[in-house]
C-alpha cells in the first residue's frame, strides 16, 4: 500500500517554531481548494518544509506521522484582522517525528 503524505510548505518563522516546539498546529483557510484537498481525507503521513526545498535538502523538512486535522475559528495577523475558518493540522509530538533536522539544523538566513 502506498503512504499517504499531506505536505505543506510554511514560511521560515513558522518552521523555526515548530522545531522549538511553540507551534503544535498549521493553519490552512477553509476555502475551496484546502476543502478538496483535505476533507475525508486520510493520511498516513505530515511533511512540513521551509518553503520548497529539494528532496535532499533535510534541513528544511520536517517528517511525522499524521495525528490529525480539526476545524477551528481563528484571528491571526496572517489572515488578517478578522475571524476565519481553518484548518488546524496537528503537528504531532517531537518524539514522534521521523525526521527531525534539528541535531543538524544551524538557524541560518535566507540569501536572496
Amino acid at each position: 500500500m502506498t503512504e499517504r503524505v499531506l505536505q505543506v510548505a510554511v514560511e521560515q518563522q513558522y518552521f523555526h517554531a515548530m522545531l522549538s516546539g511553540e507551534k503544535t498546529e498549521e493553519y490552512r483557510e477553509a476555502n475551496q481548494y484546502w476543502t478538496r484537498r483535505l476533507e475525508g481525507k486520510d493520511f498516513d503521513k505530515l511533511v512540513i518544509t521551509w518553503g520548497y526545498p529539494s528532496k535532499t535538502d533535510k534541513k528544511r523538512r520536517l517528517e511525522m506521522p499524521f495525528t490529525g486535522i480539526s476545524k477551528k475559528v481563528i484571528r491571526h495577523p496572517h489572515f488578517g484582522d478578522k475571524d476565519l475558518e481553518v484548518f488546524a493540522i496537528n503537528i504531532a509530538p517531537r518524539d514522534q517525528w521521523t525526521h527531525d533536522p534539528a541535531l543538524a539544523h544551524k538557524k541560518t538566513e535566507i540569501v536572496v
